[in-house]
C-alpha cells in the first residue's frame, strides 16, 4: 500500500577493460584515431521500477485493492571487435607472387585424364620478367578481381599471412517496457494483466569495419510483444481455480 521505486545504471568502458593480449603484441592500435590498444568501448545498461497502489485523487483509493507496478530498461552498448586477419600484400596485388608457399596454377590447365594442372606462364610484371607460377599481368586481371581488390585495404602489418589488424563496430540498442496490475475484487478473487514490449537493433560492422563492406556486415531489428492475463477464483480454503491467457509476438528483420 505504499509507492516503491528503484532506479539504476550500469557502467562499462574500455578505461575498465584490459587490452587485447594479441592486439597489443602486434604493437598496432586496431581503431583508427584511437590511440589505445583498448577498443572504444561504451556499455550503459539502465532502468527504473515504480510499483504501488492506484490512487486518483478525489476518483478512486486503490488502497487494498488496486495495484501496478511499471518498468522500463535500457542498454546502449558500443563494443568494436578486433582481430587480425589475412589480405593481398602490396606484391600480390601488382599480381606478383614471389612471396606465396607455392607456385601459382592455371585454374583452366586442369586435365581430367592425366589429374595434372599447369603453372601459370613465365610473364613479365612491372617491367621484371618472372619464371612460371609467379607473374599475372595487370592486363590479364579480370573486372571481378579488380572490383573485389579495390574493396580491401592494404596491410597494415607485416607478413603475408595474418598482416591486418582490424576493429569492427558492434553496437546494440535495447529498450524494454514492462507493466503489470493486479486486482482484487474480494477475498476469493483476484485477477492480474501483464504486458511487455520489447525493441532491440543490432549492427555489426564487416572486418573492414563497413557495413556494406565485401566481408557483409549485417543489422539485425528485432520487436516483441508479450501479454498475458489470469484471475485467481478461491472456492474453498483446498480448493482454487485459476484461468491464464497469454499472448507473444515476435517480429525479426535482418
Amino acid at each position: 500500500n505504499r509507492m516503491h521505486g528503484d532506479v539504476y545504471d550500469f557502467i562499462r568502458n574500455d578505461k575498465l577493460d584490459a587490452a587485447n593480449y594479441f592486439t597489443k603484441r602486434n604493437g598496432v592500435y586496431p581503431y583508427a584515431g584511437h590511440k589505445d590498444f583498448r577498443s572504444p568501448h561504451r556499455s550503459n545498461q539502465y532502468g527504473g521500477l515504480v510499483s504501488g497502489p492506484v490512487v486518483l485523487p478525489r476518483l478512486y483509493s486503490g488502497i487494498d485493492r488496486t495495484f501496478f507496478t511499471f518498468g522500463y530498461e535500457g542498454v546502449r552498448n558500443t563494443n568494436p571487435v578486433t582481430g587480425t586477419t589475412t589480405v593481398p600484400t602490396a606484391l600480390m596485388r601488382q599480381g606478383i607472387f614471389t612471396e606465396a608457399p607455392d607456385v601459382v596454377y592455371n585454374p583452366t590447365s586442369y586435365s581430367s585424364t592425366t589429374g595434372t594442372r599447369s603453372a601459370i606462364s613465365s610473364a613479365t610484371c612491372n617491367g621484371t620478367a618472372y619464371s612460371a607460377g609467379y607473374c599475372i599481368p595487370a592486363a590479364q586481371f579480370s573486372a571481378t578481381a579488380k572490383a573485389l581488390m579495390a574493396l580491401i585495404p592494404a596491410p597494415n602489418l607485416s607478413g603475408t599471412t595474418n598482416n591486418y589488424s582490424y576493429a569492427e563496430n558492434v553496437s546494440d540498442r535495447d529498450d524494454q517496457f514492462n507493466f503489470r496490475t493486479d486486482q482484487n475484487f474480494s477475498d476469493k478473487h483476484r485477477s492480474f494483466v501483464r504486458g511487455t514490449r520489447g525493441a532491440n537493433k543490432h549492427v555489426s560492422n564487416d572486418l573492414f569495419n563497413k557495413l556494406d563492406g565485401p566481408n557483409q556486415g549485417w543489422t539485425q531489428t528485432l520487436s516483441s510483444y508479450l501479454f498475458a492475463a489470469g484471475h485467481l477464483w478461491t472456492i474453498s480454503p483446498d480448493t482454487l481455480l485459476q484461468f491464464t491467457y497469454g499472448f507473444a509476438r515476435q517480429k525479426n528483420l535482418q
